[in-house]
């Protein structure tokens, strides 16, 4: 019987997508052996790109995806390529085997993995489990593409996004992670029951010897228990489970035993949300042999990543902070939460069609003010219309400015947009930069 190895070098590959795993994808199959390889992007490609494809011996094309990819034997995609691409659902139609590079990174790596998904919270509980684990490399969406380690001998703490599920086969992390479960990407997915189940593929193909971390206090990721075949563990904030915090101390309570970790007042990290991130990682990184120490250092030490809830400057008594990285309505209502005084929420990009009506309440008890710009700023208005002040700009920089001119000491300017940056920028970072640089380019 033919290895995979085998079966998939002597055959005619299609690669879609000329992103970072496109491109990764693209190298592991040269390094394997592979002798017909077609790289498909829809958009133009870098000069750089096509010589590295020239010099590879790779074919390509650009500006969109013909008709050329129909002669391949197997087609993988790139994560940001949608399933339900009309072009992706004729090539099902021709049965031609389709998987991700995620899939393909999965085949030729040697080592354990830990797999963190969710809606809100992966990058940062990656980044927690990479500092705990000090023999893990973080990789997926956060680092590299899991295929540039092919050939090695090494283990692996994966941010995994809902997309990059939709099309694996025989993936299966040895810690699968599922933070919690809200509307997102339902630009992408066309329904929250699709997101639902791309979210549980993380542990489907997981078996006795595998564990499944869950939070107990999302009722939809506290239903994925019924019918995982693995090992189950959860956190919670409400309930004395196998990560939770009482009498101000995160614990852990493994196998009928108690582990303290660290007090809450001590942490770096802010918000309730990163309470969550906190223990769901501590939780992980135990399970998969991290000492103690390592485990309290990484809880002392750590103060979050860029993007997320970021301090960016004080200017006469009003606090400005980054959220680009808050792309949904659940992660707003989390930033949110973050803050026990008078919030000035500037919020909007992509319209993504997503139901706002989630963060009324939120809005109405924790926001002083409402800023919308953006895409969607039409179905923002109608949503917060008369709820609280509400002010309509054209773009981040007059966002900034509005906000110093209604702002008073002692509130918190909140950029915590709610939805993707694609509308005006090229990701959440670039969009996070330039609010950085708007704030600090205000002179006192």
């Amino acid at each position: 019987m033919k290895s995979f190895k085998e079966s998939i070098i002597s055959k005619k590959i299609a690669v879609i997508g000329a992103g970072r795993s496109g491109l990764a994808a693209v190298k592991l199959l040269k390094k394997l052996g592979a002798r017909h390889i077609f790289l498909s992007e829809r958009d133009i490609l870098s000069e750089s790109t096509k010589v590295f494809l020239q010099k590879n011996g790779v074919q390509w094309e650009e500006g969109g995806h013909t008709s050329r990819v129909f002669n391949a034997d197997v087609v993988i995609l790139s994560p940001g390529v949608n399933v339900h691409n009309p072009f992706i659902s004729r090539l099902k139609e021709v049965s031609i085997p389709i998987f991700g590079e995620l899939e393909l990174g999965y085949r030729f790596i040697d080592g354990k993995i830990v797999a963190v998904t969710g809606t809100n919270g992966k990058s940062t509980v990656v980044s927690l489990i990479a500092n705990m684990l000090k023999d893990y490399i973080p990789a997926g969406n956060i680092g590299a593409p899991l295929s540039n380690f092919a050939g090695m001998k090494k283990n692996f703490v994966l941010e995994v996004s809902s997309f990059q599920l939709m099309s694996i086969q025989s993936f299966r992390p040895d810690i699968a992670v599922v933070l919690n479960i809200d509307q997102d990407h339902l630009d992408w997915h066309p329904t929250i029951e699709e997101y639902i189940q791309a979210k549980k593929r993380i542990y489907e193909n997981q078996g006795p010897e595998d564990i499944l971390i869950l939070n107990l206090d999302d009722p939809i990721t506290k239903s994925f228990g019924e019918d995982a075949r693995s090992r189950v563990f959860y956190f919670s904030l409400k309930e004395k489970t196998n990560a939770y915090i009482d009498e101000d101390v995160l614990r852990l309570y493994i196998y009928g035993r108690v582990y303290p970790l660290v007090k809450v007042s001590e942490l770096k990290l802010v918000g309730v949300h990163n309470l969550y991130n906190a223990l769901a990682s501590s939780l992980a990184s135990f399970l998969a042999g991290a000492k103690l120490d390592d485990i309290k250092r990484t809880l002392l030490n750590f103060s979050g990543l860029p993007h997320r809830i970021e301090f960016v400057r004080e200017i006469r008594g009003v606090k400005f902070f980054n959220d680009s990285k808050a792309t949904n309505p659940h992660a707003v209502i989390w930033a949110l939460k973050s803050f026990d005084t008078d919030v000035i929420l500037i919020l909007g990009g992509k319209e993504k069609h997503l139901d706002y009506s989630t963060l009324i309440n939120d809005v109405r008890k924790r926001a002083k003010i409402l800023i919308i710009f953006g895409e969607n700023a039409p179905s923002l208005e109608k949503t917060f219309s008369g709820l609280v002040p509400l002010y309509r700009v054209n773009s981040l920089k007059e966002a900034v400015d509005k906000a110093l001119e209604i702002a008073e000491s002692g509130d918190i300017v909140l950029f915590s947009p709610g939805t993707s940056s694609f509308d005006m920028f090229k990701n959440y970072k670039e969009r996070g930069e330039r609010f950085k640089n708007e704030v600090r380019r205000i002179n006192l």
